[in-house]
């Protein structure tokens, strides 16, 4: 994973997956732990000046789509035969 130089909020990536999985995901509000700093994005611009390199996906929508995709994809199904969506197969 490079990155794709735009950054989102723990907040943002909450709110996204919920909406693009459907799914309630709970949450527990908090102050900043001490050392964490307020913001960090990965910064891809030496792998695009060396490599040549491009994001294939980068709005937060289409990255936490094919994320929910993949792991749908490799999900077990639970005891009601619905996919849980988060265990993994082995």
């Amino acid at each position: 994973n490079i990155g794709t130089g735009a950054g989102h909020s723990v907040r943002d990536v909450i709110d996204m997956t919920r909406r693009v999985t459907q799914r309630p995901i709970p949450t527990r509000a908090a102050p900043r732990r001490a050392g964490d700093p307020p913001m960090l994005v990965a910064d891809a611009a030496l792998a695009r000046k060396v490599l040549g390199w491009q994001p294939l996906h980068s709005d937060l929508y289409t990255i936490v789509s094919s994320a929910w995709r993949w792991q749908r994809k490799k999900s077990v199904p639970d005891a009601a035969g619905e996919n849980a969506g988060y265990r993994r197969a082995v």
